[in-house]
């Protein structure tokens, strides 16, 4: 990973912030909506939340790397029990698929409202658009 100029550790910090964060899921808007609402102890609330996801994702990143694993089920269940291990993945696979089903339906939606075009046509377009770039791999994700 070294040798690739173009996967520098700020590029992998935004694309795993862009993965987790912006997904469909969150903006400014309403991250200050949710946690702004409680005036003072929404934003010590945020600033918990930003640090419990930091070292939540610096662990597993730092457990992959130095266990060499990189599946998630075998990360968080290091004993070979089938049942947990299915289970774990079940849950991993259905959150990825969820997170897909939202990118489309929220990327159609957006398109529908910008360009005023067919919702079938904008989500058609999201969904060819996200396969493009998860099929472009690591380093077309990144870009």
């Amino acid at each position: 990973m070294n040798n690739n100029k173009e996967l520098s550790p700020l590029s992998i910090g935004f694309a795993f912030a862009g993965s987790i964060l912006g997904a469909g899921y969150l903006s400014g808007q309403e991250i200050f909506q949710f946690f702004g609402a409680f005036g003072w102890w929404g934003l010590a609330g945020l600033g918990i939340t930003l640090v419990l996801l930091a070292a939540l994702s610096f662990v597993s990143m730092r457990l992959s790397s130095h266990t060499g694993i990189v599946e998630l089920d075998r990360v968080l269940i290091p004993w070979e029990i089938p049942f947990l291990r299915f289970s774990a993945a079940f849950i991993e696979i259905f959150f990825f698929i969820a997170t897909v089903i939202v990118m489309f339906a929220g990327g159609g939606a957006l398109l529908t409202d910008l360009f005023n075009i067919p919702i079938t046509i904008s989500s058609l377009i999201m969904c060819i658009s996200v396969s493009v770039v998860a099929l472009s791999g690591i380093g077309g994700t990144i870009k």
